[in-house]
C-alpha cells in the first residue's frame, strides 16, 4: 500500500474502533443522565480520554519500543495480550446480546455468529496491509449507512426533548464523565496497532498522529450527535434492545415504506463494524505473541485454517430454517379488548385469507343471509392472553401455523383498555418491541363495544384486499377529519414532553372523531369537526382541509402551517400564545365579507376549542415543550410541574387568514 491509502486505512481503523462502541451500549449509559447533560458528559470523558492517550502515544513511541530491557518489553507486551483478550471476550458477549436484541424472529443466530468467527479469523491472520485495505473499504459504507439511517430520522426527531441542557447540574455532569472514561477504551486498539507496525510503515509520525486524532476527534462528534440523536427521540423503556442504541434510532427511521429494511440496515452495520474490530483485535494479538517469541507466523496461520474449516462446516447443513408461505399466517389487524370479570386481555387477529376461504363462517349456516354479509377474505380468531407474546403462541397452537406481524396495518383498541392505567402504553410498548411490528403501524379505538366486533364486521363492499382497505382508510386524503397517528408518534407522545397524544375514533361506516389524553388518560372526546379545528392549528401536512362555514354554509379549501408559539412562565404558571396562518380558497365566487365570516368561525371555533381542551389539561398544541426550553436545570423545571393540575393557562390563538 502507498502512503495515502495506509493513511485511510488508519483512519478508517480508528474510527471505527470508536464507532463500535456506540452499537454495544455506551451511549445508552449515558443517557441516564438528565437532559442533554449526558452530552456534556460525553465530552468531558472525551476530553480526558484523549488527554490519557496523547501521554501514551508518546509513551509508547519514546518508551515502549527503545526499551532495550527484552524482559520488561515483553512483560508489557503479555499484559497488553492479556487485556486484549479479556477485553474481547466481554466484547464478544456485548455482541452477541446487541445482535440477539435486533435480530428478526426466526433469524438463525447460530448461523450468524458462526459466520461471524470464520470471518475474523479469516481477516485476523493476515498482515497489516490487508486488514487496513479491508478498513479502507467498509468504514466508507458504514458511514453512508449511518448518514442515511441519522437523515431519515430527523424528521421525528424533537430538540426540545434534550432540555434543560444542564441536567441535574455541573457536579453530576462531570462525576458521569469520569465514571464512563470506558466509552473510549476501543481506542487502546489503534494504539497497539501502530506500535506493533512494521517500522518501514510508520516512519512519518507526525502524519500518522494527525491521521489518528482527527479519527478520535470524528468519532467524538459522531459520537455526541449520536446522543442528541437519541434525546431528541424519547424511548424511555420503550425498547427492549438497549444494548444497541442505534436501533432505536434505525426504528423511528423511515423512507416511507423502508423502516424495516433500515433496521436491517442498522444490524448490517453493527456486524461488520464488530467484525472490523475483532479482526483487528485478533491480528494485534497475534503479532504481539509472535514479538514475545510465542507460537511462530506459520503455527498461528495454521491453527487458524483448521478451526475456520471446522467452524465452515457448521452452516452446511441446508436450508434447515425454510419457511413455506403456506406454513405462515399473516395478520393485517389486531384488535386488543379487555375482559372486565378476569381482567385478561382479548386479542383479536385478523389474518389475510388470499384464498378467500374464510373460516367465520358456520357451515350450517351457509346459505343464510348472515353469512351472505361476513368477509370471507379475512379469517377472525380471538384468543385470551396476559400479553401480544403469549397470545401469538397460543394463535400458533391454534391454527397450525406461525403466525407474522409484518404486514400488520392496524392496531385497534376497546375502550375498555384505554381507561385501564397502564393498560394502553404497556400493550403498545410490547408491540414495538416485536421488530416485525412497523413503527408506522397505525392505531385508533373502537366505537363499537370492543374492537373484537369491529374487526369482526368490517367487509367494505367494493375493495377486496382487506390490507388495501386499511391503508385506503388512514391514507391523509380519507383522514382529515379525525386526528391521525400510529404506534411510533403515540409512543413518543406517551413517553416524552412532546405534548399529549390523540387517537381516533372507528367505526364500521368511518371515523367518528377522536380521544385526547393527559399523559396515560384519556380526558375528552372530540367531534370530527373539533379534529378539523385541531388539524388547522396544529399545520399538520396533508392534503387540504374541505371546512364548511356556519356563518356563510360555504365550503372552503383550507391549507395551514405550523404554529409560532411562545410561552412565558410566572408564578409556576405557564402561558401562551398561538399563531398560525391559514390559506383558503372558497370553492365558489364571493364576497369579501364571506372571508371575514370565515375568519370569525375559525377564531370562534379555535377559542373554544382550546378553551375546552386545556380546561381538561390536554397539551395538544405541545406548550410544555417550549416552556421546558427555558430552564437550564432539570430539577427547575420538575418545580413547576409537580402540581400537574392546571400549570397551563388557556393560551391565546391569533390567526392571520390568507386568501
Amino acid at each position: 500500500m502507498n502512503k495515502k491509502n495506509i493513511n485511510l486505512g488508519i483512519w478508517c481503523l480508528t474510527f471505527n474502533c470508536l464507532l463500535i462502541k456506540i452499537f454495544i451500549g455506551f451511549s445508552n449509559i449515558l443517557l441516564h443522565e438528565t437532559g442533554s447533560s449526558s452530552c456534556l458528559a460525553l465530552i468531558f470523558s472525551f476530553a480526558v480520554f484523549t488527554a490519557i492517550l496523547f501521554i501514551v502515544y508518546f509513551f509508547k513511541r519514546y518508551f515502549i519500543l527503545s526499551l532495550k530491557n527484552t524482559y520488561l518489553r515483553n512483560t508489557i507486551f503479555v499484559i497488553l495480550i492479556g487485556y486484549l483478550i479479556s477485553h474481547n471476550i466481554y466484547f464478544i458477549y456485548q455482541l452477541i446480546n446487541t445482535i440477539n436484541n435486533s435480530a428478526y424472529p426466526n433469524t438463525p443466530l447460530w448461523i450468524v455468529l458462526t459466520l461471524i468467527a470464520v470471518t475474523v479469523l479469516i481477516v485476523g491472520i493476515r498482515d497489516f496491509s490487508s486488514i487496513l485495505k479491508l478498513h479502507s473499504i467498509c468504514v466508507p459504507l458504514i458511514i453512508i449507512g449511518l448518514i442515511i439511517i441519522s437523515i431519515s430520522s430527523i424528521k421525528y426527531d424533537d430538540i426540545y426533548n434534550a432540555l434543560p441542557v444542564l441536567g441535574n447540574g455541573i457536579a453530576s455532569t462531570i462525576s458521569s464523565g469520569f465514571k464512563h472514561l470506558f466509552a473510549f477504551s476501543e481506542i487502546i486498539v489503534p494504539i497497539v496497532f501502530l506500535t506493533i507496525m512494521p517500522e518501514e510503515k510508520s516512519k512519518n509520525i507526525n502524519r500518522s498522529k494527525i491521521i489518528l486524532y482527527s479519527a478520535i476527534i470524528g468519532a467524538g462528534i459522531y459520537s455526541i450527535f449520536t446522543i442528541i440523536s437519541l434525546l431528541a427521540i424519547p424511548t424511555d423503556s420503550v425498547f427492549v434492545a438497549e444494548n444497541n442504541p442505534l436501533f432505536h434510532i434505525s426504528r423511528f427511521s423511515g423512507i416511507n415504506r423502508l423502516n424495516t429494511r433500515l433496521d436491517v440496515l442498522n444490524i448490517i452495520i453493527s456486524i461488520t463494524s464488530g467484525i472490523l474490530y475483532l479482526s483487528t483485535s485478533l491480528a494485534v494479538i497475534r503479532i504481539l505473541m509472535k514479538k514475545i517469541g510465542l507460537p511462530k507466523n506459520s503455527f498461528m496461520k495454521t491453527t487458524a485454517s483448521i478451526l475456520v474449516l471446522l467452524i465452515g462446516i457448521v452452516p452446511l447443513c441446508g436450508c434447515y430454517d425454510n419457511r413455506d408461505i403456506e406454513d405462515t399466517a399473516y395478520a393485517i389487524a389486531v384488535g386488543v379488548d379487555k375482559d372486565e370479570n378476569t381482567g385478561s386481555l382479548i386479542f383479536s387477529f385478523q389474518f389475510t385469507n388470499p384464498l378467500t376461504t374464510g373460516e367465520n363462517t358456520d357451515p350450517q349456516n351457509s346459505g343464510s343471509e348472515e353469512s351472505e354479509t361476513e368477509n370471507k377474505s379475512v379469517n377472525n380468531i380471538s384468543i385470551d392472553a396476559d400479553n401480544i407474546f403469549d397470545g401469538l403462541e397460543s394463535v400458533k397452537r391454534f391454527i397450525g401455523k406461525t403466525p407474522s406481524l409484518s404486514h400488520l396495518k392496524l392496531i385497534v383498541f376497546s375502550k375498555s383498555i384505554t381507561n385501564s392505567d397502564g393498560y394502553l402504553k404497556n400493550i403498545c410498548e410490547d408491540f414495538i418491541n416485536i421488530n416485525d411490528v412497523r413503527p408506522e403501524t397505525k392505531i385508533c379505538i373502537a366505537s363499537t363495544d370492543t374492537a373484537k366486533e369491529y374487526l369482526y364486521g368490517v367487509n367494505p363492499s367494493l375493495e377486496e384486499s382487506m390490507a388495501r382497505y386499511y391503508e385506503l382508510l388512514f391514507s391523509d386524503s380519507s383522514t382529515t377529519e379525525t386526528l391521525q397517528t400510529n404506534l411510533r408518534t403515540f409512543l413518543i407522545k406517551l413517553t416524552g414532553s412532546s405534548g399529549d397524544g390523540y387517537l381516533p375514533i372507528i367505526s364500521p361506516d368511518g371515523f367518528t372523531g377522536a380521544i385526547l389524553f393527559s399523559g396515560e388518560i384519556p380526558k375528552i372526546e372530540l367531534s370530527n369537526h373539533e379534529c378539523q379545528i385541531i388539524n388547522i392549528l396544529l399545520g399538520i401536512e396533508r392534503d387540504s382541509i374541505f371546512f364548511t362555514s356556519e356563518s356563510t354554509n360555504q365550503v372552503y379549501k383550507i391549507k395551514s402551517s405550523s404554529p409560532n408559539i411562545k410561552t412565558n412562565i410566572e408564578n409556576k404558571k405557564i402561558s401562551a400564545e398561538i399563531e398560525t396562518k391559514i390559506f383558503a380558497k372558497k370553492n365558489q365566487n364571493g364576497s369579501e365579507d364571506n372571508y371575514e365570516l370565515l375568519y370569525e368561525d375559525l377564531m370562534n371555533d379555535s377559542k373554544n376549542l382550546i378553551e375546552k381542551i386545556y380546561q381538561n389539561q390536554c397539551d395538544i398544541l405541545s406548550i410544555g415543550k417550549f416552556a421546558k426550553s427555558k430552564f437550564l436545570y432539570e430539577y427547575e423545571w420538575k418545580n413547576v410541574i409537580q402540581e400537574k393540575e392546571n400549570i397551563i393557562n388557556i393560551p391565546t390563538v391569533n390567526i392571520n387568514l390568507l386568501y
